[in-house]
């Protein structure tokens, strides 16, 4: 089971805190540098999952995760096609142990477990997927007693164990609409000059 915190949907929440994570809990790394998380420079209030793109130069780097039990199962990524649920890549984790408080140390320990994805926008054969493809990152964290060993394979229902991010590939750079309000001083913007109305 994973922490209650999802970096992409809560960081641009004031108001959510994991349970034992950093803040960086349960995101995805992109390109080896900076975290997929909420707009940086403007609160735009409800997540919306639909506005989250990805375009082809990227690579999904890793997953990190925070979890609060342990995945005795098994632990897994799996990058598909949300609408087709066709598989583009698939890594095996293994059984995990969840965060735990260290009373002599005074801290919570093993609160980020991280799965090394590096998939670049492509498809099962490296092909790389066409402006508008949907996609699903998917990590799941499977306890023992719903893992099949034999069978390689989820059984019965598996509730908190699974964490998903949903992408749109968007290689269209975005347009210079000419002119934008700024609500706050009443000034336009223009393409090349700044003017003060009236």
């Amino acid at each position: 089971m994973f922490d209650k915190y999802i970096a992409l949907e809560a960081s641009g929440d004031e108001t959510a805190y994991p349970y034992v994570g950093p803040q960086y809990t349960n995101a995805l790394v992109m390109n080896s540098s900076y975290y997929l998380t909420a707009n940086p420079y403007a609160a735009d209030g409800t997540y919306l999952a639909d506005r989250t793109a990805i375009n082809s130069k990227t690579t999904i780097t890793a997953a990190y995760a925070t979890l609060i039990r342990n995945a005795g199962g098994n632990m897994y990524a799996e990058i598909s096609n949300a609408e087709t649920g066709e598989v583009y890549k698939t890594v095996q984790k293994g059984a995990q142990y969840g965060a735990f408080y260290n009373a002599s140390a005074g801290a919570w320990a093993n609160t980020v477990t991280s799965t090394a994805l590096g998939w670049s926008v492509t498809d099962a054969e490296g092909k790389p997927l066409p402006e508008g493809t949907r996609v699903k990152v998917s990590v799941y964290a499977i306890p023992e007693y719903n893992w099949d060993r034999e069978a390689g394979e989820v059984v019965g229902t598996l509730a908190g164990g699974a964490w998903d991010t949903y992408l749109t590939v968007d290689n269209t750079a975005p347009e210079n609409s000419g002119r934008h309000l700024f609500p706050q001083s009443g000034d336009r913007c223009g393409e090349a000059e700044h003017h003060r109305p009236g």
